[in-house]
């Protein structure tokens, strides 16, 4: 699960989940597939997991991770400086 309220009233939450969409993880709502995020949180999860070793999803995940983040801190120094 992640909280991700500053991507989302910026506008550029879907931007980040293609992202993800293209690195092979599926972004569910809050309770699972086909639901909606609720409080801007979300489920991130992997597409493939056949075939892949279980360092190669965690590297996958960390990948992932640190790209959402480095696009979800841009958001917030933007929104933050919106309110000022």
């Amino acid at each position: 699960m992640v909280h991700l309220p500053a991507l989302t009233l910026t506008g550029n939450i879907s931007k980040v989940l293609n992202v993800i969409n293209n690195f092979g993880m599926n972004i569910r709502g809050i309770y699972g597939e086909g639901t909606q995020s609720q409080g801007n949180i979300y489920q991130i999860s992997n597409n493939q997991s056949l075939g892949l070793t279980e360092k190669e999803i965690i590297k996958k995940h960390k990948n992932n991770n640190r790209k959402s983040n480095r696009t979800r801190k841009t958001c917030k120094k933007v929104f933050s400086k919106k309110d000022k």
